[in-house]
């Protein structure tokens, strides 16, 4: 039996999109659909009339703890609009009762996607190549030192999740080696081929590009601080795109700026929302924690929430 306009609050900021036919609108139907109302977040402050008939919260990077879950005493799901549930207490929607679930499908091909982009853009060196063109004319083409190539380089993943696996997948057709270091999970449950896990410092020194796509540790230093920084090649690249902290963001810029790596690309920064980029200098690409949107990130991510969402407040009203 389908819900009937079960009212859900969404996060402001997943209304803030501007996509081709009208976002907003977009969401409203796809939620209708789904046979819920949508609200914002912030409609809910100041108004616990509304805040006590919420049953479901659609949400972003806003943070769900006891405190926050004291407003809805009606609720029964959350879902994340993305990958990861670091900004959702877990724990304390388990003893309420409160389901939790997350949207990574379309983020993995997208986040993929982008990640294979960024290396090859690095590996290439066509961020600076148009700039090059513009300063030397047409003999800026036979100056290949910062381009180092695609095949027959070894691209180092730090994260063996979905998204790494799917690029390293997508670069090793390519003719990249790609070679894995992991904080946990083991080789056999992951697919990583035996050999393609290997330790930080051997990934580190042996890398053209590394991906950096670990998770943060709450209360752990940076997994990439200047020490592990040192260890890459003048030539490698540098690609932080999980989250903020998990990269030592001045250490890294201040490699770059003395030519220790060539390349940085930040999508992810220490303390979001970063107000503005860095100073730019060449090598440095960065991107405010958005380089794998696009209309089809946000659609596909909006349905499979909103799925998990109905899904979940389905069961629970079936619940005696």
């Amino acid at each position: 039996m389908k819900m009937q306009s079960v009212p859900v609050a969404i996060s402001d900021d997943l209304l803030r999109f501007r996509c081709s036919g009208g976002w907003s609108a977009f969401a409203a139907r796809e939620a209708t659909e789904s046979g819920m109302r949508l609200h914002r977040l912030s409609e809910t402050n100041g108004d616990p009339e509304l805040a006590g008939r919420i049953r479901g919260l659609l949400l972003s990077s806003d943070p769900l703890g006891a405190e926050e879950l004291e407003r809805f005493p009606s609720l029964a799901a959350v879902a994340r609009f993305g990958s990861g549930m670091d900004t959702v207490d877990v724990d304390a929607c388990a003893e309420r009762g409160v389901a939790v679930d997350n949207a990574p499908s379309t983020v993995c091909v997208e986040m993929a996607g982008m990640v294979v982009a960024q290396v090859l853009n690095c590996l290439l060196d066509l961020p600076e190549k148009p700039a090059r063109f513009e300063r030397e004319g047409w003999e800026s083409r036979y100056d290949l030192r910062r381009a180092r190539g695609v095949s027959g380089t070894a691209v180092g993943f730090v994260g063996v999740g979905r998204i790494a696996r799917r690029a390293a997948a997508s670069l090793a057709a390519l003719g990249v080696e790609p070679r894995f270091f992991s904080r946990a999970a083991a080789d056999a449950e992951l697919g990583v081929k035996p050999g393609g896990r290997v330790p930080l410092s051997e990934l580190l020194a042996a890398s053209d590009a590394v991906v950096v796509l670990s998770p943060p540790r709450a209360g752990s230093p940076a997994l990439l601080g200047e020490s592990e920084i040192a260890l890459m090649q003048d030539h490698a690249s540098l690609v932080a795109v999980s989250r903020g902290g998990v990269v030592d963001e001045r250490a890294a810029l201040e490699a770059l700026g003395r030519g220790e790596i060539r390349h940085l690309v930040l999508d992810v920064f220490e303390g979001e929302p970063r107000p503005a980029p860095h100073e730019s200098v060449t090598g440095l690409v960065q991107t405010p924690h958005s380089a794998a949107w696009g209309q089809a990130f946000a659609e596909g991510t909006l349905r499979e929430a909103l799925g998990k969402l109905s899904s979940a407040l389905a069961t629970a009203s079936n619940e005696p």
